[in-house]
């Protein structure tokens, strides 16, 4: 017979018995729990204390805030306001039937004007212009930097009672009274 080279005998290791819980498929493999190290836990940022001040503050800022708008805001919609009903410059225009012009055409027609703070009327008599001619009534002169937005309008009443409606000039909280003397308007009779 012929002799033929064995193959040596493979020595088996012997099994261990491992728990059931662990399996080699685990990646990365699972260390003994005496070997493992456990991340330091994170410091929970401290929040900062608010302060009171800040409780007095926001309030302060916004009443402020209104404050400074409640001064801004009315008189921009009062420009605004004025210049929708009077123009720039202010004009204001009337007619009434005051006595003075042609006596078949007893109404005038006044035009009020502040013309960089020159307050003006002019009345127009009704009738012919070369017979009545207008008249030029000069009632204040007004200085500021806002002198030529103040609206000047003008009403017509017997103020001394003397059966002639007398002219009221109005303008900034101030009256001007011009009398009717039958030809036309003067400050005092």
């Amino acid at each position: 017979m012929p002799t033929t080279a064995q193959a040596p005998a493979v020595r088996r290791a012997s099994v261990q018995r491992r728990p059931p819980d662990e399996y080699d498929d685990q990646w990365p493999p699972r260390m003994p729990p005496s070997v493992l190290r456990y991340a330091e836990p994170e410091a929970v940022p401290q929040q900062r204390r608010r302060s009171g001040l800040w409780y007095l503050l926001v309030p302060v800022f916004f009443i402020c805030l209104g404050a400074v708008l409640a001064a801004i805001i009315p008189p921009a919609i009062q420009q605004w306001r004025d210049n929708k009903a009077f123009g720039f410059p202010r004009t204001f225009q009337t007619s009434a039937s005051v006595g003075h012009g042609d006596p078949h055409s007893p109404g005038s027609h006044f035009i009020a004007m502040n013309l960089d703070g020159n307050l003006e009327v002019i009345e127009l008599p009704g009738g012919d212009p070369a017979k009545y001619p207008p008249q030029l009534y000069r009632l204040a002169t007004l200085t500021g930097s806002s002198a030529d937005l103040v609206a000047v309008t003008v009403s017509f009443g017997d103020v001394n009672g003397d059966g002639k409606p007398d002219l009221i000039a109005s303008y900034g909280g101030t009256e001007t009274i011009l009398f009717n003397n039958g030809k036309g308007f003067v400050p005092r009779l």
